[in-house]
């Protein structure tokens, strides 16, 4: 679980797959609606380096998305989701799961961002 801010937007991203009560339901700072995304696994947890690879990912989409830091965070958190569970499906163990995480990153296109990533409303 992170929870930070990008300038006036207050974030919390979950990546364990596992769902986890809102401290606060009645939305973000700014009136934002939260958003959760169901993909990650608990193996995201357990390597260092993955927090420090969803910034700088969030970072760079950020450029491309005109600075719209909310539609980055939420890119950057699914393709962390997303190839965090790639990553599982060949490795159980951290040190493997960390290079596998890698692979995984390395692999998703356009078509599976769009086939497996999950938000939910």
């Amino acid at each position: 679980r992170a929870a930070g801010r990008v300038g006036a937007l207050e974030l919390e991203v979950v990546l364990d797959g596992k769902r986890h009560a809102r401290e606060r339901p009645e939305g973000l700072a700014g009136g934002a609606a939260p958003v959760r995304i169901a993909n990650g696994v608990e193996l995201l947890t357990r390597v260092t380096g993955v927090g420090c690879a969803q910034g700088a990912l969030c970072a760079a989409l950020c450029a491309a998305a005109d600075g719209d830091a909310r539609l980055a965070a939420v890119a950057a958190a699914l393709l962390v989701g997303i190839a965090g569970e790639r990553a599982e499906r060949v490795s159980r163990r951290p040190g493997s799961f960390a290079v596998a995480f890698l692979d995984a990153l390395d692999e998703i296109d356009a078509a599976a961002f769009e086939a497996e990533g999950r938000v939910l409303a």
